[in-house]
């Protein structure tokens, strides 16, 4: 479902009209997802695969049916990929577990970031658990949810002053509650 939602009929003419010209060097795909088009060109062509891992982790958005398609769908986007830029070598372990046959495309290619001085501990705020997620990315309302549901009364059990503060954009009514 989540590649239909991706999926656009005057998309894909756009992508023909693009790719049929000259001077495409190098055609960069974000995401399987996006695996619903073809890209017909002689250029090579990127995926960068965001969640390898996230395909396979028992998740209470993703249903059993389409964890199914979703298992198929992918190792068959892979294929039609020169190349598969990966951000940790637990999704190209993942990628080879599912198909080996586009091990050998698979690059990590590791998060760049400065990481940033770390917090003065007297701006802490004593007792508070801050969850901090965009919130149209389906993976972070399940972590919310599992946070507020399970975790989160544990704790009170053991510090009834903690606070639980739930951060981020798009919250859906579930998370609001």
């Amino acid at each position: 479902m989540r590649t239909v939602a991706f999926t656009d009929p005057a998309m894909q003419r756009q992508l023909d009209q693009v790719l049929g010209t000259e001077g495409v060097d190098l055609v960069q795909v974000e995401d399987s997802a996006l695996g619903g088009y073809t890209y017909r060109t002689s250029a090579p062509t990127l995926l960068t695969e965001h969640d390898a891992v996230a395909g396979e982790i028992p998740l209470g958005w993703l249903e059993t049916v389409e964890r199914r398609r979703w298992a198929h769908f992918r190792p068959m986007v892979w294929r039609r990929f020169d190349q598969i830029q990966v951000f940790t070598h637990r999704d190209e372990q993942e990628i080879a577990a599912l198909a080996p046959d586009v091990a050998s495309r698979v690059t990590v290619n590791p998060f760049g970031i400065d990481l940033p001085a770390p917090a003065d501990p007297a701006d802490e705020v004593p007792d508070t658990v801050v969850f901090v997620g965009g919130f149209l990315h389906a993976p972070n309302v399940d972590a919310a949810s599992w946070v507020a549901e399970e975790v989160f009364p544990r704790l009170l059990a053991r510090r009834p002053e903690a606070r639980l503060d739930i951060v981020g954009s798009h919250p859906p009514r579930r998370i609001r509650a």
